[in-house]
């Protein structure tokens, strides 16, 4: 996987896993709990700080400024989602 300047990305099998998820749902707000219980670990699926910093990991490989997403967006207290297409693409 490569990054829009083409650098070569290096995921984690979580990330990946996560990534692919909101691919598959791109555009549209996937819950916390959904993103949770997808990584297959029970424990964590009511503990969304876990799962923040693995999307704070996710924006540090994809964002150009993680600290303003473009592509991976929160929304507040419903989930994340995966912007289907950047405009000027």
């Amino acid at each position: 996987m490569t990054d829009a300047a083409g650098e070569q990305l290096h995921l984690t099998p979580l990330e990946y896993r996560l990534l692919e998820i909101l691919s598959k749902h791109a555009g549209l707000v996937v819950t916390h709990r959904h993103l949770c219980n997808k990584r297959g670990d029970r424990a964590v699926s009511k503990q969304t700080h876990y799962l923040r910093g693995y999307i704070k990991q996710l924006r540090d490989k994809l964002e150009p400024d993680p600290t303003r997403p473009q592509y991976l967006l929160t929304e507040n207290r419903r989930g994340l989602s995966l912007v289907e297409r950047v405009s000027g693409s």
